[in-house]
């Protein structure tokens, strides 16, 4: 059976591919991908997550709401591939989350969610989940209950393991169409458990599952992969060898490299830390809780009318800095937050706004001034700082070494 809207969507599909080529200032295609703040709370306290670093309690952030998911979905969906929803809360505890999921596919949009899974123990969102989600990907660190929950703080291992049961066998039942996916966050307090995750993986129902090394701050480094290479290495291979043996899909990192006598000062073929240890050893000291009503203040501030300091700093009308940089986020993806900001990706550099979908449609964001200044500086050789340190430049224009032209 067709989706909803195929026709025009491939119409979008076919405009975008174009002016992807031709990096044009103004697009005539919208956004084939979207990813979409549908809230910022989350129910876990996950020690190495950046929410950690935020001001108030995780459950007492705004949601998106229903209304400007409204808007959002009839100003972008009926052309769009792909919705993603929120990569900074858990989507699954949206207010509204079964309204969200019930329009997206009505719209016939593929609808891609990351969850801790700790809400999949209510039937309803389970079936809503079924029938309206292409791709469920699992967030879970470890393969056993004391490394999951010391990771995972608020979960409980057997509980959640219990509920993706119940999703892969009603969606076996069913014959839903969603591909439920397992990932692990990589770091020195789990990685020795990767074989037996992607076992457990296979066992719980999972259709493949995927792993990366934790993107931690200089303060965590003890945590990140980096500590660990050579340990790193071999579970990797052994993990890919558990895979192969199930005919399990696995993606896992490129191996690290390994300094032989960096690698044998760290004698880490042992007992791995503790998390408890690397958290303690290296974490910051955590900033006093700010009030709620600090907390609101903040979340509501108008930032679109902030300079950016660096989004001006190389003169348009000056000789080029880099070749031209057709980034996917300028000319057919966007990003629209919880508080209806709209940015071109995620990257933190970019703390001012395009425009707000409280004051402006959206397709008067899409191809509004600052939008128009992000594609004209990435095609003339005059991206903005950000555009210029991001490691995707060279995966997406294939360019090499133009990310480090700075």
């Amino acid at each position: 059976m067709p989706r909803p809207n195929q026709p025009e969507r491939d119409r979008n599909r076919e405009r975008s591919l174009h002016e992807s080529r031709t990096m044009p200032e103004v697009c005539t295609a919208k956004p084939v991908k979207l990813t979409v703040g549908t809230t910022h709370k989350c129910n876990l306290t996950c020690p190495m997550c950046f929410k950690q670093y935020e001001p108030g309690h995780n459950m007492h952030y705004p949601s998106l709401g229903l209304a400007r998911f409204e808007r959002i979905a009839a100003a972008c969906f009926p052309t769009a591939e792909e919705v993603v929803f929120t990569v900074s809360g858990e989507p699954l505890i949206s207010e509204s989350i079964e309204q969200e999921l019930q329009i997206s596919g009505r719209y016939g949009v593929d609808v891609c969610l990351t969850s801790n899974g700790t809400p999949l123990g209510v039937e309803r969102l389970r079936r809503l989940v079924l029938e309206n989600v292409s791709v469920l990907t699992l967030s879970l660190d470890g393969a056993t209950a004391a490394t999951f929950e010391k990771i995972r703080r608020g979960a409980k291992f057997d509980k959640v393991m219990h509920d993706i049961r119940l999703l892969t066998a009603e969606k076996r039942a069913r014959g839903s169409r969603t591909r439920v996916v397992g990932h692990m966050t990589l770091m020195r307090a789990n990685v020795h458990e990767l074989p037996d995750w992607v076992r457990l993986m296979h066992d719980v129902g999972c259709d493949a599952c995927t792993c990366e090394p934790v993107q931690a701050p200089a303060t965590f480094h003890a945590m990140a992969l980096e500590s660990c290479p050579d340990l790193a290495n071999r579970t990797f291979a052994a993990a890919r060898a558990v895979a192969k043996q199930l005919g399990f899909p696995l993606s896992t990192p490129a191996d690290l490299p390994v300094n032989a006598a960096e690698a044998a000062s760290r004698h880490d073929g042992g007992a791995p830390p503790t998390f408890e240890e690397l958290a303690e050893r290296h974490a910051p000291e955590p900033p006093e809780p700010a009030p709620d009503a600090v907390v609101a203040e903040v979340l509501a501030a108008d930032r679109s009318t902030i300079a950016h300091p660096r989004w001006q700093e190389v003169d348009e009308n000056g000789p080029a800095q880099h070749a031209p940089i057709d980034c996917p986020y300028a000319w057919s993806r966007t990003w629209i937050n919880y508080d209806g900001s709209v940015k071109p990706c995620c990257h933190p550099g970019f703390v001012h706004d395009l425009g707000n979908i409280d004051r402006d449609d959206f397709a008067a964001i899409w191809n509004g001034a600052p939008y128009r200044q992000l594609r004209r500086s990435l095609r003339s050789g005059h991206a903005p700082a950000p555009c210029r340190d991001c490691y995707l430049v060279g995966l997406y224009a294939g360019l090499g070494d133009v990310g480090r032209n700075r």
